[in-house]
């Protein structure tokens, strides 16, 4: 996995305010959403990826109990 420097892909930066006093933090508020966005992208494959092989794992055990269930003589 590629480290990301999310700090620089938002554009973060720090100022000191002199007219208030204290420091202020600010970012990009559209890389924000490109990031969340890039994000929500992802966890969407992943929930896709899982039911995919949620299916395949089930067909697979089916075939495992169609192969006892034929050596046992026994059939559905």
């Amino acid at each position: 996995m590629t480290e990301r420097n999310f700090k620089k892909e938002l554009c973060y930066f720090t100022y000191t305010n002199m007219e208030e006093g204290g420091t202020t933090e600010k970012i990009d508020y559209e890389c924000l959403i490109g990031i969340i966005s890039e994000l929500c992208g992802r966890i969407g494959q992943l929930e896709s990826d899982i039911e995919t092989l949620r299916w395949d794992k089930i067909r697979e055990l089916e075939s495992q109990i169609e192969n006892l269930n034929h050596k046992l003589g026994t059939y559905d």
